[in-house]
């Protein structure tokens, strides 16, 4: 079998495209499709430790602590005290946060639209299933 010919390789490479092309839809708003994910995460479970969004993203603690530190420094997200464990600190969406994100799923599910507009509503449907099997067999 050639490699091309493979589902994981055929898998990377359409990830690829699409993640280069979701990243040059979000690169007028200054954010990564990698700090988008952490951003959205953060709107979905908030409140959430960075180590729960670092599961959450499966990425290691040094990778989600820079996600986290830019996403601070753009005044998106905010840290602060886990009342019921003072070792921990919780994030949460800003207002400024919650607009670009509004903002940004709009744009997201458009881009996503747009992908899958090739298939029929029955293979949407069908191609979410197969990818979820795929994903939970792993």
């Amino acid at each position: 079998m050639k490699l091309s010919e493979t589902t994981g390789y055929t898998l990377c490479r359409i990830a690829r495209k699409i993640h280069y092309q979701v990243d040059e839809i979000f690169k007028p708003y200054g954010i990564t499709v990698e700090q988008w994910a952490a951003l959205k995460t953060i709107e979905e479970k908030a409140p959430l430790s960075q180590k729960q969004l670092s599961d959450s993203l499966e990425k290691n603690q040094n990778t989600v602590k820079a996600l986290v530190t830019h996403l601070l420094s753009k005044g998106w997200i905010t840290r602060h005290l886990d009342p019921s464990d003072k070792r921990n600190q919780l994030l949460t969406l800003t207002k400024t946060g919650q607009q670009i994100t509004k903002e940004l799923s709009f744009l997201d599910e458009k881009a996503n639209l747009a992908f899958l507009q090739t298939f029929t509503a029955e293979e949407n449907e069908t191609f979410s299933k197969l990818l979820a099997k795929i994903e939970t067999s792993l």
